[in-house]
């Protein structure tokens, strides 16, 4: 049976250092860690992109349908 933990928080509030840690505590290879981080779309290709001023934290920025395929395939076992 697969289990979805999400861990959410703002910026710098130890996102990552606590899934870090939950994962170093589990048997090796019984858990992925998925980084929402990775679903941003590729704005550098946007002509008037300017990184000074793109919102990162906009919804809109990150692949939300890309994540969910990925994690139906992770809880297909693929």
């Amino acid at each position: 049976m697969a289990v979805l933990i999400g861990i959410t928080g703002g910026s710098g509030s130890g996102k990552s250092t606590l899934a870090e840690a939950l994962i170093s505590v589990l048997p090796a290879g019984a858990a992925v860690l998925v980084r929402e981080d990775s679903y941003y779309k590729d704005a550098a290709s946007l002509p008037a992109f300017d990184a000074a001023t793109h919102d990162f934290d906009d919804v809109a920025a990150r692949d939300h349908e890309l994540l969910v395929r990925d994690l139906s395939e992770l809880k297909a076992g693929r």
